[in-house]
């Protein structure tokens, strides 16, 4: 067995601080990767993994590499077709379980659920770097959320290799032996594929929009259009938003979504995406939600963002894509 490299206090921070220094990434950006990609090297060893799909804005980064951010989520989807109400309801509650081991629940989260198809908990790891003199100011919180959810879809997904920070920085020095001995080696998930996440992150913000406050709603979900803005670089997706299969693929989601969700509730007034305020108003409403953008994104991102013009040349990229879009319930 291999031997838990967190456990050794003065070594785990002083792996943390080389790979910070190596990789040009703030050192409390390097730990909590390590314990993000704990989490994720435990559900690999579970016997659920063939059940479960990684999604969301941290498989981005973790999985597909294409964003430079940090987020506090770790989103799991449930492959459920062949299994009972019960046995989903078991598979929540020991994944949870597994995936955390010896992590702390956070008691001051509030957002909890542990429903017998959704669950959500939030838990910390204690820093080793929080009174390093090194670390002046440090926005990323030692405080992981974990959601494992039956309703959410989980297909197209693919098998994508996820490797921690601090591995990527021992294999460039060659020290293999250091790997093995501390269980650092990468390893494979299943990570719902990218044009999935696009359609996911799209639909979210028009339903959003359609809240009362469109402003506020959508200021939680900043970092979706900075996620898209990363997604339409790559040319796979450039080309699959120019395609009849985008356009079904948004229908059948927006569909899904309307009879998921209860509000806002002008989302189920909605007819045609033209009407939704992201589309009627997205000039207005982006120089609103710059200035969050800008101030948000900073905080979690270890490159240089995107400047609010290159978003809203991508946002708008997409849009025009869906004009005219509509559905039938």
């Amino acid at each position: 067995m291999s031997e838990v490299l967190h456990d050794d206090g003065e070594l785990f921070a002083g792996l943390l601080q080389a790979t910070a220094t190596h990789l040009g990434i703030p050192v409390s950006m390097v730990e909590k990767d390590y314990y993000v990609s704990l989490i994720l090297r435990r559900l690999a060893a579970s016997d659920y993994r063939e059940q479960i799909v990684f999604k969301g804005g941290t498989s981005l980064s973790k999985g597909y590499r294409l964003i430079d951010r940090f987020s506090e989520d770790v989103d799991f989807a449930v492959i459920h077709e062949a299994m009972s109400g019960n046995q989903v309801k078991m598979l929540l509650s020991k994944l949870m379980k597994e995936v955390t081991a010896g992590l702390a629940e956070a008691p001051s989260f509030q957002d909890v659920s542990k429903g017998s198809k959704f669950r959500k908990q939030a838990f910390s790891y204690i820093s080793k770097m929080s009174e390093s003199p090194l670390v002046h100011h440090n926005p990323i919180s030692s405080r992981i959320i974990v959601e494992i959810s039956a309703f959410a879809n989980p297909f197209p997904y693919e098998d994508v290799m996820i490797e921690p920070m601090v591995t990527t920085f021992l294999k460039q020095r060659r020290l293999t032996d250091f790997i093995h001995r501390y269980g650092l080696s990468d390893f494979t998930l299943h990570v719902l594929a990218l044009q999935q996440t696009l359609c996911e992150k799209t639909v979210s913000l028009i339903r959003f929009s359609m809240s009362d406050d469109p402003v506020a709603a959508l200021s939680g979900k900043i970092r979706h259009f900075y996620d898209i803005h990363a997604l339409l670089s790559r040319s796979d997706i450039e080309d699959y938003i120019q395609e009849k299969r985008f356009l079904a693929d948004m229908q059948q989601l927006i569909r899904h979504d309307r009879q998921a969700f209860d509000n806002p509730p002008r989302w189920h007034e909605l007819k045609m995406l033209d009407e939704s305020p992201l589309f009627a108003d997205f000039e207005t409403l982006w120089r609103r939600l710059t200035p969050v953008y800008e101030r948000n994104l900073a905080a979690i991102a270890y490159r240089p963002i995107p400047s609010p013009e290159e978003i809203s040349a991508s946002c708008r990229r997409l849009m025009e894509c869906l004009r005219g879009l509509s559905w039938d319930d």
